[in-house]
């Protein structure tokens, strides 16, 4: 008999959603809020980036879906054995059994079909992520020669669908975040950059030529793409083919 798995969530946030209603739905269990869950029933509590003290003495088995609570320790929830991550790198710092699950692609805009000939026709770079407009003012200042669009709350495909080249840039000072902001677009096949801060974006085997680390190689990233020669189309085809299958429900 299958095991009976609940997620538990302790929020409606973006990653309770992604992480926890969405998974849940996918893998046809059940889901609820921390605050009124009766996990009595069940065999498996996951729990959603952050534990539900409530339910730590109601079923056999307790997983820790970090999401991006990378800074949790695991010695304060003993009742916890399993832990998930969005990346390899965040399981070399796994205390207890790990799993590594990236975020899966749950938007449903447009893939393009001829990105090259956008691009080079006339691009649209567009700056990923609803919450970086204020720390990406050198990075839209770097990009002065493009036309530039931000990503708004809400509309991830009217974004999505208008640009040409994603740029992913720093988000915060901490290097383990999932990966979602590079996956995203190239998804859709549009061409990503993103900054090697965040170690994420650097495992996938053929990122090498869409990463960088300072605002002169973002630059010269962006013309490498816009550009478009055999080497960045076929980097990029195999890039794509890691990452849909990587993140493909």
């Amino acid at each position: 008999m299958n095991p009976r798995v609940l997620f538990v969530v302790s929020n409606l946030w973006g990653s309770a959603m992604h992480r926890g209603y969405e998974m849940a739905h996918l893998l046809n269990a059940s889901v609820c809020q921390c605050a009124s869950c009766n996990a009595s029933a069940f065999d498996t509590v996951v729990h959603v980036k952050f534990p539900c003290w409530r339910l730590r003495h109601a079923s056999r088995d307790h997983i820790f879906d970090r999401v991006d609570n990378y800074e949790f320790d695991m010695a304060d929830v003993p009742w916890i054995r399993t832990e998930i991550v969005p990346t390899h790198h965040m399981a070399n710092a796994c205390t207890h059994r790990c799993v590594v699950i990236p975020h899966h692609m749950n938007l449903n805009c447009s893939i393009h079909p001829r990105p090259w000939r956008r691009i080079r026709e006339n691009p649209v770079i567009g700056i990923v992520g609803t919450d970086v407009r204020s720390t990406t003012n050198m990075v839209r200042l770097s990009l002065l020669d493009y036309s530039v669009r931000y990503e708004h709350m809400g509309h991830p495909c009217d974004f999505f669908d208008a640009i040409d080249v994603a740029v992913v840039w720093k988000k915060h000072s901490g290097v383990d975040i999932p990966t979602e902001r590079f996956t995203n677009p190239i998804w859709f096949n549009i061409p990503a950059i993103a900054h090697s801060f965040h170690v994420g974006y650097t495992e996938y085997v053929h990122a090498y030529p869409f990463v960088c680390a300072s605002l002169w190689s973002l630059r010269q990233r962006v013309r490498d793409v816009i550009r478009a020669d055999d080497s960045i189309v076929r980097s990029f085809s195999l890039l794509r083919r890691e990452v849909t299958n990587d993140v493909a429900t």
